[in-house]
């Protein structure tokens, strides 16, 4: 009976048993959510991301560079991303669209930084080149000493396409504050960049903009003209019909950069300012 009894419970045992485990789970506390450093420290920045590198990079080269901002989110802000999503895609579903996967989710729903492109993709005509005038640049920033650029969000939704027009993304301009601490970076890359861009959109002071959401382009094999009716009439439709939740977008995602980041051939490289 001994060997029965150690075996099995009996039901006031079990009782008892029961209430305590029940205690000791009250008594457990939920683990804190990993900082948000600690969240980013594995993942890889936004530039290497296929989708929105498409935006200016053509094809494969090594003798490729380009400057951009890079913007982490908190989870807040995280939070409100989705948000707004969600109300732009509730828009594009009705109207039988191809709804914008976010930018700042990665598989899985990884947190991802966003970025802000300072120059088109710079294609250079070999490796040392390349270096020159990429190392030039570099020079010339450092030696701006502005410490850091307040970047903030101004104006309405706006639709950019890629390179071959086969993506469409979502974006929202840079407030005059910010394009005003990033004309002398801008005017240094014009200084350095070859006249050989690949882009449609070439970039510039009036058009510094953050991307938030990526479409295929859906009508990419129809006619041109067609093709530039239906990017209109999208532009127009997220103006018009999606723009309910833009308030709370710029008045939540503001950062401020102490460094830029340039694309040097296959590495990513940090400038400090």
């Amino acid at each position: 009976m001994g060997l029965v009894s150690s075996d099995y419970n009996s039901d006031s045992d079990s009782t008892n048993s029961d209430s305590e485990t029940g205690e000791e789970s009250s008594k457990r506390q939920c683990l804190p959510e990993l900082p948000d450093d600690i969240v980013y420290n594995y993942n890889k920045p936004v530039v290497i991301d296929p989708l929105n590198t498409r935006m200016y990079v053509a094809p494969v080269s090594k003798n490729i560079g380009f400057l951009f901002l890079e913007l982490r989110l908190d989870s807040k802000q995280q939070q409100i991303m989705d948000l707004v999503l969600k109300g732009v895609n509730a828009v594009m579903d009705t109207h039988h669209r191809n709804s914008f996967e976010p930018l700042h989710r990665g598989k899985f729903g990884a947190m991802k930084p966003l970025h802000v492109s300072l120059s088109e993709t710079m294609m250079f005509a070999n490796e040392s080149e390349l270096e020159e005038k990429m190392g030039r640049i570099r020079q010339e920033i450092r030696a701006l000493e502005c410490k850091s650029v307040p970047v903030a969000l101004s104006g309405g939704w706006l639709v950019y396409e890629n390179f071959d027009a086969s993506l469409q993304f979502l974006a929202v301009g840079l407030s005059e504050q910010a394009r005003g601490r990033l004309k002398p970076v801008l005017s240094i890359v014009e200084k350095y960049k070859p006249r050989s861009p690949v882009s449609r959109q070439p970039v510039g002071l009036n058009n510094l903009h953050v991307s938030f959401g990526v479409a295929q382009n859906a009508y990419l094999q129809q006619d041109e003209s067609i093709s530039r009716q239906r990017l209109d009439s999208l532009r127009n439709l997220v103006a018009t019909e999606a723009s309910d939740r833009l308030p709370l977008l710029r008045a939540n995602l503001q950062f401020r950069c102490h460094e830029l980041k340039a694309k040097v051939g296959t590495s990513v490289i940090t400038l400090p300012l």
